[in-house]
Formats: C-alpha cells, structure tokens, sequence
C-alpha cells in the first residue's frame, strides 16, 4: 500500500476541476484500489466539504490545508503578494530538504511531501503565463519543486502545456519539469511545447483527460433536478448552452451578443428550449459564470424557451443535465468534455487555451470542424455566418456525430485509465 499526494488542485468551485478529480480518484481506485490519497488545498475549507461528497467512501482519503499558500487576491501580482507568499514558500523548501535528511538518517519528521511515496500533479492546464498570468505556473511549479526537493517521483498527469513568454519562467519550468518522473499529456500540442521549452528527461505519454471517466448522476435524482429547474414539460429538442467568462475572450461584446443571437436563432428556427448550464459558482471574477449568464439573457428575445441552472449542482449533476440535451453549444472546456463523452453533437466556441480545446475536442474527438476560435475574426457578421453554418451542419448530421462520438469516447475513456496503469507502473 503506498499513499499518493495530489497537488496543484485548483478549486471545486469549478466543476471542471471536480470532474478531473473524480476522474483521478476512479483512476487509482481501478489501478490501485489499496493506496491512500492525500489532496493537498489551497481552498482546503470549501474543497474539504465537496472532497467528501465526491469521493463517497470509495478509496481512503484525506485532505490537508497548503503548507505555506494562503489565498490573497492575485489578480495583480505586486512586491507585497511576492513577499506574502514567495517567504513562506522558501521555507517550506528548506524544511522539506531538511526532512529528508532526517529521514535519510533514519528519523520521522512530520512533512506532507515527505510522507508520501509518490506525488501526482494535477494543474490541468496552469502550465503556461498567458492564461491567467505568471502566479498560477509558479505556483504549480514551486509545488512540483517541494516534492523534487523531498525525493519523491513527481508525476504531471493528464495536463496541456503551453508556451511561456517569460524567459525567467521558461527556466524555471525547463528546470523542473526535467526532474519530474514523467508527463502524461491529453493533447498532442503539449508535447510540441514541452520539446520547445527543452524538456527532454522525464517520459511524455498522451493518455486523456481524466473528466472522461466522471459518470452522470442517476436517472432519479436527475428526475428531481428536472423538476426542481422548471425543466419537465418543456418541448424538445433541448439544447444546452456552456458559457466562458466574457473576458476571457479578446473581444467581449462580441461574443456576449454572438452567444444571444444564437440562442434566439436555435429558438426561432428549430422551436428549441435552451438550457443555460453554469459550471463555475464564485470561483473568481474570471472564472464565475452566471454574470456572463445573465448579460446574455437580457439580450434574448424568447425568454419563456430558456431555462437558467441556478443551483449549485455537483459534477456529475451537471453532466447528468447536459445527458439530456440533444445539442450543446460551449464555450468552455469540460462541459464540452461532458457531451461529448455522452456522444451529443457540440460546438466548442474558442476564446482561450485554444491548445486544450484542438488538441482534445479536435484531434483526439475528431471534431474540429465543429470548433470556431472567435478570435481569430476581424468582421463580426463573418463570424456570426461562419458559427451558424457550423451549427447547421452538425444538426443535419446529428446520426453520423453521434456514431462517431460513442467510437471515439470508449477510446478515450481506456487513454484516461492508462493514467493510473502508468502511475502504478513508476511504484
């Protein structure tokens, strides 16, 4: 029995990060079925709560607060937030290298990082400064470092790395990431970026994305939340709509009256119902959804054939209403990852990480013709001509999707497995 440490979890307040987790946790219960898992948090009073919802008794877990992070606003990274958290963060290295020589000489010091026998990083995509900044990737990166520095085997399991602007980060991640055990990768771009950045020691495997194996809720309790949600006695087809924060997207207002004018078009053309389904709640001003929600929603002009989730439902809730849809159009990661994977022909709109989204929904779901970046247009009607032909192309082929989305999804359900067989393999 070994005891596995899971770091770089970023909250559950984002349901995309709950379904990876879900995904981590089956993971090392099919492989690994008598290991413990310890989840290292940095939001450790909101992730404790959720951790024992979703985990349900099946493996032995545990959560523990951060070491040395503590939440500030980093929207703006200043001398004062470097001085406030890069202190604590040194320290903590200095007392992970010190307890590993106690442990070398035979000792049993009290340390996270040295407890455990093997560390698994899971940042997703927090690898690169162009998302959401320089905090984010030196976060990951000085984690992934208490664990080289604590002589564990550090594993990056199931993330898409992009590129770095910053010369002085380029370093830093050349520099770890080649002292890690191995990468496993969900997108193929990220081995490109990983050869460009000079990372060249640790094996680089593509497995899958671990929400892959999240499954919905069961068909009751999907039934209450029908129910609940004023959903019952509407007239198909449904179809289900993801949002992105607006300012994720180059142009906002663009995308803000794109996402409406669809929306009254599906409702005017196939008399459809709209299920607005938000999967970030107060994860952060760029993260929340049911703002850009609501911005939308004015903007229609049928609202009686919308409905908006406004519950704060579980992962596998929403991916349980997200079954029920007979179409989805997203413009997030992971509730694509959710429809796909139940075979319901999707169009990802593309505004940020644009890498995760070709890499995974296009090349390994085969679906990019049905993906569009927005940004990438200089004339809004066409982007709004080139959108709408994608949607009508995939609602006249909706059998030949589907068949080709229940193919592709049993393959990459055993690519998210492989996560676990190559983990338990390094033990």
């Amino acid at each position: 029995m070994s005891k596995i440490l899971v770091i770089n979890m970023s909250s559950l307040t984002n349901k995309g990060t709950e379904g990876v987790v879900v995904g981590a946790i089956k993971c090392i219960e099919a492989s690994m079925p008598q290991d413990d898992i310890t989840f290292l948090c940095q939001h450790y009073e909101s992730d404790m709560v959720r951790l024992s919802k979703i985990s349900k008794g099946a493996l032995k877990i545990q959560v523990k607060r951060h070491p040395w992070y503590r939440e500030v606003n980093v929207n703006r990274v200043n001398p004062l937030v470097a001085i406030y958290l890069g202190i604590p963060c040194l320290l903590s290295l200095f007392y992970c290298a010190l307890c590993r020589l106690a442990c070398e000489c035979g000792l049993s010091p009290k340390n996270v990082f040295n407890e455990c026998d093997l560390i698994l990083d899971l940042n997703i995509d927090l690898l690169n400064d162009f998302y959401k900044g320089i905090f984010p990737p030196v976060f990951v990166l000085s984690n992934i470092l208490h664990g080289i520095v604590a002589g564990k085997p550090v594993v990056v399991c199931a993330a898409s790395i992009a590129s770095f602007r910053t010369r002085s980060l380029r370093f830093l991640a050349r520099t770890v990431l080649n002292k890690t055990k191995m990468i496993m990768i969900r997108d193929e771009f990220s081995r490109e970026h990983l050869r460009n950045l000079g990372v060249d020691k640790p094996k680089v495997v593509l497995t899958a994305d671990l929400a892959f194996l999240l499954e919905p809720c069961s068909t009751e309790r999907l039934e209450e939340i029908w129910e609940q949600q004023n959903i019952s006695g509407c007239k198909r087809p449904i179809i289900g709509v993801a949002v992105a924060h607006k300012s994720l997207f180059a142009k906002p207002e663009w995308y803000i009256q794109l996402i409406a004018e669809l929306s009254d078009r599906l409702i005017q053309e196939l008399d459809a119902t709209l299920i607005y389904i938000p999967y970030s709640f107060q994860a952060g001003p760029r993260d929340d959804d049911d703002s850009t929600i609501q911005e939308i929603y004015h903007r229609i002009g049928a609202k009686h054939k919308v409905r908006l989730i406004q519950d704060d439902y579980t992962a596998d809730e929403l991916k349980g209403i997200t079954g029920r849809c007979d179409f989805f159009v997203s413009a997030k990661f992971h509730p694509l990852v959710a429809s796909i994977s139940m075979a319901i022909p999707s169009i990802g709109i593309v505004g940020y990480n644009q890498y995760k989204f070709y890499g995974v929904i296009g090349k390994m779901m085969g679906q990019e013709e049905y993906l569009i970046n927005i940004d990438e247009f200089n004339d809004y009607e066409a982007l709004r001509g080139v959108l709408e032909t994608k949607v009508r192309h995939a609602w006249e082929n909706q059998d030949s999707i589907r068949k080709r989305l229940t193919e592709k999804g049993r393959v990459a359900k055993e690519q998210a497995l492989l996560n676990g067989t190559l983990i338990q393999d390094l033990k």
